[in-house]
């Protein structure tokens, strides 16, 4: 485990749309809710937790193509602040 997310994911394709879902510590297990039997992040959360992948170098993100207008930058940055972890936090301060 590194930091809150294992390295176990599952990719599960329902309807035509693909989902990934990674192990993570119940610290970090928040900002979910139920749709359709399924546990969907916050447009903000799910950018969160991108971002701490991408600070811990198992994911690439490219912030210059990154749309904003898909979500809420005040509420994105209460979603950042839960996190703790520094390198992330320099991800974050680079997008905002």
């Amino acid at each position: 485990m590194m930091n809150g997310f294992q390295y176990e994911t599952k990719n599960l394709e329902v309807s035509g749309k693909e989902f990934e879902y990674i192990h993570i510590r119940k610290d970090l297990f928040w900002g979910y809710e139920r749709q359709k039997g399924f546990l969907i992040a916050s447009p903000e959360k799910a950018l969160a937790d991108q971002i701490y992948l991408v600070s811990k170098g198992l994911r690439k993100l490219d912030f210059d193509e990154l749309d904003r207008s898909c979500f809420n930058l005040r509420y994105f940055k209460k979603v950042a602040a839960k996190i703790s972890y520094a390198p992330f936090q320099k991800w974050v301060q680079k997008l905002c």
